[in-house]
């Protein structure tokens, strides 16, 4: 029996493909993409359908990290970082999930649009 795979853009995977990674957050600390998730890979479950991104969110990415409009803990979900997204959309913000690992580097769970900038 074949698990159910949720649909996803091949463009944005290439598009998370092509950036240099780790990448590097405001602090210096390096920030990796996790490998799977569930039956799908970590940039598959970024590219889903549901997550309403674009090639555009995912270019500035890095400047997302780097240079935040807001970083957030929370005890759930990890540490949240958010960024202004380009172009005029119904979501204007940009949403990266973060887990803080044990060696003190990030690994990227998901990014995801936003209404709302904390």
């Amino acid at each position: 029996m074949v698990k159910h795979k949720r649909p996803f853009d091949q463009n944005l995977v290439d598009a998370i493909n092509k950036l240099n990674w780790p990448l590097v957050n405001n602090n210096g600390v390096k920030a990796f993409l996790r490998k799977n998730a569930r039956n799908e890979t970590g940039a598959e479950h970024i590219a889903g359908k549901l997550h309403e991104l674009k090639v555009r969110d995912i270019e500035i990415l890095p400047n997302v990290l780097k240079q935040p409009l807001s970083v957030k803990n929370d005890k759930r979900k990890g540490k949240l970082y958010f960024g202004k997204r380009k172009g005029v959309n119904k979501f204007p913000y940009l949403k990266v999930v973060v887990r803080v690992e044990k060696d003190e580097t990030e690994t990227i769970i998901t990014v995801c649009s936003s209404k709302r900038c904390p």
